[in-house]
């Protein structure tokens, strides 16, 4: 997006009451939602451009673009494209939470944020991103529509320069489907990365898990002393566990490939040895780890065989 696409054309101040901002696409688009505090609450804009892409989102050329304040709720009805939600320009912002909206297969889920955030409900996107901006921030992807949600999600804990150095924690509970992948990219501070459901247990996640690579991801996004939690231990069956320096597979729920493929060193908050960390809580059935480097890549593993 260039410095001319971030002109608006449109202001639209809702003032008092219940107004509502909904966008209906009939063709493909990248769509861009940015939160800020220009305004009053509920402040930001939205620029729809031609591009696609899943990470880095290509915006393409400027089609419309919108500020808004007092806008409750916004509604994002897409046919295809790409989807950014996007906390640079809000500080007031700590959490950033996706869910099914509750309606069992509607297609809708929503992105909804603490602070003066405006939460945004969509549906009908091939890829969504979601970026919670500067300061020590967490997104959890708690759940999305089993129907037709988006097959590329990208949860950054970076802001939109590429330039956080905050500890930020980026957690994955359950994906729909086998064709739904989930990219983690922390910035370059010292992030955490959970895998689990509430049970705890990782048998939800239905698609692969990429962290720390879009690929590839931006440059510095391996900074700081990164920890990953892939915590198993409400599971009661056994799983047969492969371990390499980049890949964990075998105990999720995806069947497809391989689990979670890691492009980083990654290290436990505390004590902070030299190396960055993986642990690997297993469940209470009867589970076999195999683990093995390949290629030399060095961090610290941590195996929790439960009871």
């Amino acid at each position: 997006m260039t410095a001319a696409d971030r002109f608006v054309t449109v202001h639209c101040d809702g003032r008092t009451g219940s107004d509502a901002a909904t966008f209906n696409f009939i063709t493909t688009r990248a769509v861009v939602y940015t939160s800020d505090e220009l305004d009053t609450a509920n402040s930001g804009n939205v620029g729809i451009g031609t591009g696609a892409g899943v990470y880095p989102v290509v915006y393409g050329t400027r089609q419309y673009a919108m500020s808004f304040e007092n806008l409750a709720p916004v509604t994002m009805n897409g046919a295809g494209g790409t989807l950014v939600v996007d906390a640079s320009s809000n500080t007031s912002v700590s959490t950033l939470e996706i869910r099914d909206t509750g309606a069992a297969a509607d297609t809708y889920s929503i992105v909804d944020g603490n602070g003066t955030f405006e939460d945004v409900t969509f549906e009908g996107y091939g890829t969504l991103v979601v970026r919670s901006g500067p300061g020590s921030d967490l997104i959890d992807l708690v759940s999305l529509d089993t129907s037709a949600p988006p097959t590329a999600v990208t949860l950054d804990g970076d802001n939109a320069t590429d330039t956080d150095t905050s500890a930020d924690t980026l957690r994955v509970r359950s994906t729909p489907a086998s064709t739904v992948s989930v990219t983690l990219l922390g910035g370059a501070g010292s992030d955490t990365y959970n895998l689990f459901d509430t049970a705890p247990t990782v048998d939800n996640i239905l698609g692969p898990v990429f962290i720390s690579s879009a690929p590839p991801a931006p440059p510095g996004d391996e900074g700081g002393s990164d920890f990953l939690l892939v915590d198993d231990s409400a599971d009661p069956t056994g799983d047969m566990v492969t371990v390499t320096d980049t890949t964990i597979d075998g105990i999720t729920g995806y069947a497809g490939g391989t689990d979670i493929t890691m492009f980083f060193n990654v290290e436990p908050p505390a004590p902070p040895p030299p190396n960055d960390c993986v642990q690997i809580n297993s469940g209470t059935g009867d589970d076999t780890i195999d683990a093995f480097a390949a290629t030399g890549t060095v961090y610290d593993l941590i195996i929790d065989a439960g009871p």
